[in-house]
């Protein structure tokens, strides 16, 4: 968004006789007098999200203060981490998504804490998707798998262990007993006291990435009935 303002203030301003000029001055009007969903016209849709003032006259071309609309875009962005619970298990409904992932996967800086992206880790395209997905909530643990159906977000229980525990991200690495032989051979990744948080992003990122696709592999796996 920095680069298209800057280069819109650029051609915005440019000389009478510049076709660059011209165009960005002709769509401008076009999403402005005519509603075309052009380039102009998603501009002007979000800055009008952001609460950004324009002019109506659509041959009018407003500057455009960079700065200012990046700060408040990034304030806007900003206001849905506010006001989270600090634990997800126990939080409301709304914003259990988001409050999941601010509290156990979002990067943050700390001493104990890796940097490394799992895109550099070089596990394979589908095991980087899998952690991905695994971090984001794209998974078939009881805690998603079990939302279509609509069980309370409370009664989402693991299905491979008698814990009777939430059947979910922290479960599953932390406490399942169906993939204790898995963490038995990744203890190493297990320091006293470690949360969540810490756990995904500690140094060890490879490690860590590739226990948590072991678990999911055995987890998720079909079950095979006993034939007498």
């Amino acid at each position: 968004m920095r680069g298209t303002l800057r280069l819109y203030n650029q051609l915005a301003y440019a000389p009478a006789h510049s076709l660059h000029g011209a165009v960005v001055r002709a769509d401008w009007e076009d999403a402005c007098v005519h509603n075309i969903k052009n380039w102009a016209w998603g501009l002007r849709e979000y800055l009008r999200q952001l609460g950004w003032a324009l002019p109506r006259d659509g041959t009018v071309l407003p500057e455009l203060d960079a700065r200012a609309i990046m700060d408040a875009a990034t304030a806007r962005e900003q206001a849905c981490w506010q006001g989270l619970s600090e634990c997800p298990r126990t939080c409301p409904t709304a914003g259990a998504s988001l409050c999941k992932y601010a509290r156990w996967f979002a990067p943050r800086p700390g001493p104990r804490l890796g940097s490394n992206p799992y895109v550099t880790l070089n596990i394979g395209l589908s095991r980087v998707l899998q952690i991905i997905k695994f971090r984001l909530g794209c998974h078939r643990l009881p805690i998603v798998a079990l939302r279509n159906t609509n069980v309370p977000r409370a009664q989402r229980l693991c299905v491979k262990c008698a814990s009777g525990a939430l059947g979910d991200e922290q479960h599953l690495p932390f406490d399942c007993h169906f993939v204790a032989c898995v963490r038995a051979q990744s203890a190493h990744l297990f320091t006293p006291g470690c949360t969540m948080l810490e756990f995904m992003q500690q140094r060890d990122i490879r490690g860590v990435a590739c226990f948590i696709i072991a678990c999911l592999k055995m987890y998720l796996a079909p079950t095979v009935p006993n034939v007498p």
